[in-house]
Order: C-alpha cells, then structure tokens, then sequence
C-alpha cells in the first residue's frame, strides 16, 4: 500500500485484492515469499522480487 500498488483499486475491492494477491503468492511465487521467511527481512534482491511479482499481478488481477 506504502508504494502506490492499490491505489488504482476501489476501495470497496481492496480486502479482495489482498486476498487474491496472498492467494496468488502462495501459489505462484513460493519461493520469493520462502526467502523472505528464511531472511525475515527485505534485502535489496528480495525487494527487487516483490516489486516484480507485484507488477506482475496487477496486470493479470481483474
């Protein structure tokens, strides 16, 4: 939310759109979220990541 990823999405769609993408993460991108876990924080590789599949969501998120 800090980096401006939901402001596009209407408020009353945002629990939905947070649901999807956690749904989406676990399914499709295991490993990013298992390096963060091992990690227990975000390093610049780590952001790089997230900020990719975040991407990569909103463009498939209807």
């Amino acid at each position: 939310m800090q980096n401006g990823y939901v402001d596009a999405v209407p408020v009353e769609r945002v629990k939905e759109f947070q649901l999807k993408l956690q749904d989406w993460l676990q399914t499709r991108k295991e490993n990013l979220l298992l390096g963060i876990g091992e990690k227990q924080q975000l390093d610049e590789g780590l952001e790089v990541q997230l900020r990719a599949a975040l991407d990569e969501f909103k463009a498939v998120w209807q």
